[in-house]
């Protein structure tokens, strides 16, 4: 029996740090396949317009008509500033018109309100142009009908239409002086000095560009809001976009349109769908130089060792509503799923299920 023991042949493992060493040779075969099929970053951002509100006139602000993170929408109050001197400017400018137009013979009253006519019609016009381009931008990302975009250019063309019509019956009233004054320049400087002084008056209603929500604004009566100075920011909330900064060698596979799977920290366990809008065509080395110039700036996260560029690519969020709480900034999870990736995307929606899962947490 003994003999049978001894004769025994032990059995063979392989050792610990072979067996490591495999472990690490198979997790990066791993990383490095979802690396270029399906890129993964954490350092991505929500991002959207933020327009900075000025008054094109100075004066104190008289009323208020929003509060901070208030939901706005473009036409809507912001404020009010203080408006008697401007209805002053304009009755000194009603009257120099009436003067030099009588001098000349020709109707202060068809004039004026010609000259009236002309500035309402471009500032209607102003307003649906603006109005427009944003419904043609969301028709663009199907998040407006064809019918709202067919509405919206008519509108344009309708005040298009408005336009040219008060232009022509202002040209009438311009007529009517003879052909020997209608280019009087006693006519010309009041005309223009009437039409500068309802502009400025209707400028003291300031109102929103654009829907979205006012942000980091305080405004109050009595406070004295200048020309050209930005007193409230809204932010478009209609308009957001993710930048997630991506290791260039990743970028191989990623094409425009790729669907792109997103988690926002603000909202764990719950994924969103996008898709890659464009990548940046280049980075800047320096703060400064980003400060100064039109390219972007990729904060390095290691200084000791070299490590792989990241490049800004930004995506679009399929449906801009399903963005749980919109704030400009917010973390952010992305993977992209490339037309490589085959059965490794599952893998890597279950990854970014498990990442968002921990922001309950982290």
């Amino acid at each position: 029996m003994s003999n049978t023991t001894a004769t025994r042949k032990p059995r063979r493992f392989l050792p610990v740090g072979v067996l490591l060493f495999l472990l690490f040779l198979l997790a990066l075969v791993l990383h490095t396949v979802f690396d270029r099929v399906t890129p993964y970053t954490s350092e991505a951002t929500l991002q959207a317009p933020v327009v900075g509100v000025a008054p094109n006139v100075s004066g104190t602000i008289i009323a208020v008509s929003v509060k901070d993170n208030q939901t706005v929408h473009a036409g809507d109050r912001l404020f009010r500033i203080d408006p008697l001197r401007f209805e002053a400017a304009l009755k000194q400018a009603e009257a120099n018109l009436s003067d030099a137009v009588q001098r000349v013979g020709a109707s202060t009253a068809a004039l004026s309100a010609a000259a009236a006519k002309v500035s309402d019609a471009n500032a209607g016009l102003t307003n649906e142009r603006a109005q427009t381009g944003r419904i043609l931008q969301l028709a663009a990302r199907d998040d407006a009908s064809r019918a709202q975009a067919d509405v919206a250019r008519a509108k344009v063309v309708t005040a298009e239409a408005a336009v040219q019509a008060a232009e022509a019956n202002l040209e009438e009233a311009r007529r009517r002086l003879g052909p020997t004054n209608e280019d009087n320049p006693q006519i010309k400087l009041a005309l223009a000095q009437y039409q500068r002084a309802r502009i400025d008056l209707d400028d003291t209603d300031v109102k929103a560009p654009i829907d979205g929500r006012v942000t980091n604004t305080v405004l109050a009566p009595g406070q004295y809001a200048s020309a050209g100075h930005t007193v409230a920011t809204i932010v478009d909330t209609e308009a957001g976009w993710v930048v997630a900064n991506l290791p260039e060698n990743t970028l191989g596979n990623i094409k425009v349109g790729d669907p792109v799977l997103i988690t926002f920290n603000v909202a764990p366990g719950r994924i969103l769908d996008g898709r890659v809008a464009s990548m940046a065509s280049g980075v800047s080395q320096s703060v400064a130089a980003a400060l100064e110039g039109p390219l972007p700036y990729v904060t390095q996260r290691r200084q000791w060792l070299r490590e792989v560029q990241r490049i800004p690519v930004r995506i679009e969020l399929l449906h801009q509503a399903d963005i749980p709480t919109f704030r400009v900034g917010s973390r952010a999870n992305v993977v992209v799923v490339t037309d490589k990736a085959g059965f490794v995307a599952s893998l890597g929606r279950a990854w970014l299920k498990v990442v968002s899962i921990a922001d309950y947490v982290f």
